[in-house]
């Protein structure tokens, strides 16, 4: 679903704007790439702007498959940004993954601890989100050894040991990107919304499921779900969920959890999600939702252009609709 960034703070302070929006070094064999923290390479998203803010052994991050070319392309300006202004710091090491079924807690905490409840993704779309488009999904997780606090015990209940040599060790998402791909040039109801064939949805019909054509797939869909849970390719756009042949990257959910914020991870981690998008060649054209105080700084930070209002409702309506050609991306 689309979401905004959200400022923590009212919009003509002084200070830069916490932002919530809902909307590794890594060698050839390894899952994750990390960002060490007293390199000057390391990855990831923080630009200044305080935060939109959003493991292991992930299979979907393998060399040669679709996942790993997103984690592989446009990661050194990231690595070298967090590399700077995480240097020294004892209790965050961030890393960005590409994320699938297996970080579904983490993003429930990351997404309700984000956003409003009418504005948070439901868990029935980020089983959906992350079983059938995965790869068009990113994750900034942290390894620490930290106590939780009052705020972060969510996260630490979703977290996973990074290995078995070091349990007390726990990887914790602390922020997301989610989206899906659509064949409208902007986001609309129907490409936030999870198909009734999908087993998520709670009108789910295995009969009809079983009986749905098979589609034509030319786009990796990272999961073992049967061709049956994937929609026709010949779909008409206004068709619920996500569209493997869809050229524009309908991005619904960009969240950094509140414990989070103010450490510049959200503006940088959008920035560079758009960036790696733009060189895997999955899209041509990103769109999101906004509200109209926040227009400006999306045009201004990211390059995206108003396309006019948006007839979406979700979350009370109101948002604008912004669009971005990602040929070439570099804001």
């Amino acid at each position: 679903m689309p979401r905004d960034i959200i400022p923590a703070r009212h919009i003509d302070d002084d200070s830069n704007p916490i932002l919530t929006a809902s909307p590794e070094m890594k060698s050839p064999g390894s899952s994750t790439v990390q960002l060490n923290e007293d390199k000057s390479s390391e990855p990831t998203s923080s630009q200044n702007i305080d935060d939109f803010d959003d493991a292991d052994g992930n299979e979907d991050s393998q060399p040669g498959s679709l996942a790993y070319t997103l984690l592989r392309d446009h990661r050194d300006d990231m690595e070298v940004e967090l590399s700077q202004k995480f240097k020294g710091s004892s209790d965050l090491h961030p890393y960005v993954q590409v994320l699938s079924i297996n970080d579904l807690s983490g993003c429930v905490a990351v997404e309700n601890a984000a956003f409003p409840a009418d504005q948070a993704a439901s868990r029935e779309k980020l089983i959906y989100r992350l079983t059938v488009c995965p790869y068009v999904c990113l994750g900034i997780f942290s390894h620490t050894t930290a106590a939780p606090t009052t705020k972060t015990q969510a996260l630490y209940d979703a977290a996973r040991a990074p290995d078995s040599t070091n349990p007390s060790h726990k990887s914790l998402l602390i922020g997301h990107v989610l989206a899906t791909l659509t064949t409208s040039s902007t986001v609309t109801e129907e490409s936030m919304q999870v198909p009734t064939f999908f087993p998520s949805h709670p009108d789910f019909n295995p009969h009809a499921a079983s009986s749905t054509p098979v589609p034509v797939l030319e786009r990796e869909p990272s999961t073992s779900l049967p061709d049956s849970a994937f929609p026709r390719t010949n779909q008409p756009s206004e068709t619920p969920g996500h569209h493997p042949l869809g050229k524009t990257l309908a991005i619904h959910s960009v969240a950094i959890h509140p414990a989070y914020q103010n450490l510049g991870l959200g503006k940088t981690m959008l920035k560079a999600y758009l960036q790696r998008m733009e060189g895997s060649g999955i899209a041509d054209s990103a769109a999101l939702l906004a509200k109209d105080k926040l227009v400006g700084f999306y045009i201004a930070a990211f390059g995206f252009e108003d396309a006019g209002a948006s007839q979406v409702k979700h979350g009370g309506g109101g948002w604008r609709n912004l669009v971005s050609n990602l040929f070439g991306y570099n804001p």
